[in-house]
């Protein structure tokens, strides 16, 4: 028994000193997968690349003489893989200058007098899309009234049918503009293409990239060049990671008036229209040290709930 336990004792200690080398090789692993991250990052390269994992593990495996069965092996090795390529999205998203520098203050943003991200909630409202005067005009001086002081209305109105209303244009940016000039309010409205950018920035006070355009990356190259906010709508199937990703690229342009807006995402819940992710709010003001917009209407779905929410 007693040469038992001294035998125990012996493997024991040989299975510290591999685990402590595997534990070397491991960080040395990471260190050179975290550079060919960075690598990648600058060449606009995926993380993943299945073509070179399946020849690593097809080396792996024509090197292994066992007692450790192929399969296993494959296993442990594309578990170390997938970590690898984790671990490298995570230094892509310190490496963000979207993200809060260290030690700073929130972000916020001044247009017309109205601080948004700053202390008070500000509230923005309008009509979706902009059909005459009148509808534009009574629904601003109602809000004016209420207290709102930043008027949303579409111009340009993107439409599943191609048959649909699909905006007033130039005329709805005309009448948004004289709308709030007279009672002294901020236009927020959507830009839909680059090659409105110009026509969007002659009237509005902040542009609006829609839940459809997150991914459209001519387009927040485009707004990266101007001097004015940008507020970015979350994609309805975008992760947090690509919604910060897209707003990365409107902040290398050099434009950093930035303001994230919630609009809520596409869950299995069909007794709503959209799910509202509130959980990335905290993430949002603690990486990237901004206050999102939560806009409520499509996460509310079929269900009036405006009451609830406010």
């Amino acid at each position: 028994m007693e040469q038992h336990s001294k035998e125990l004792e012996e493997l024991r200690s040989q299975m510290s000193r591999v685990n402590e080398a595997m534990m070397h090789n491991l960080n040395d692993f990471f260190q050179i997968s975290n550079k060919i991250g960075e690598v990648k990052d600058k060449m606009g390269l995926p993380h993943f690349g299945p073509v070179r994992e399946s020849e690593m593990l097809k080396e792996i495996q024509k090197k292994n003489k066992g007692p450790m069965p192929q399969d296993l092996m494959k296993r442990i090795f594309k578990e170390i893989f997938k970590a690898s390529v984790e671990e490298m999205g995570v230094g892509t998203r310190r490496r963000l200058k979207v993200n809060r520098p260290p030690n700073s203050k929130d972000l916020s943003i001044t247009v017309n007098r109205i601080n948004i991200g700053g202390e008070k909630p500000v509230l923005m409202a309008g009509p979706c899309s902009v059909e005459n005067y009148e509808q534009i005009y009574v629904t601003a001086k109602r809000m004016k009234e209420l207290g709102i002081n930043i008027l949303r209305g579409g111009a340009f109105k993107p439409r599943t049918s191609p048959y649909s209303f699909q905006g007033l244009e130039e005329e709805a940016l005309r009448m948004l503009r004289m709308v709030a000039d007279e009672l002294n309010m901020a236009v927020i409205t959507e830009v839909l293409d680059v090659r409105n950018v110009p026509l969007v920035v002659k009237y509005a006070d902040i542009l609006q990239v829609g839940s459809r355009n997150m991914f459209n990356y001519s387009l927040l190259k485009e707004l990266g060049k101007i001097n004015k906010p940008i507020m970015i709508k979350r994609g309805l199937m975008a992760t947090i990671d690509e919604f910060i990703l897209a707003a990365e690229y409107i902040h290398i342009g050099g434009n950093h008036q930035i303001i994230l807006c919630e609009r809520g995402i596409r869950t299995f819940e069909t007794q709503t229209r959209n799910t509202l992710d509130i959980s990335s709010i905290k993430i949002h003001a603690e990486d990237h040290g901004r206050k999102p917009v939560g806009e409520s209407v499509p996460a509310e779905g079929w269900r009036l709930l405006k009451d609830e929410i406010l």
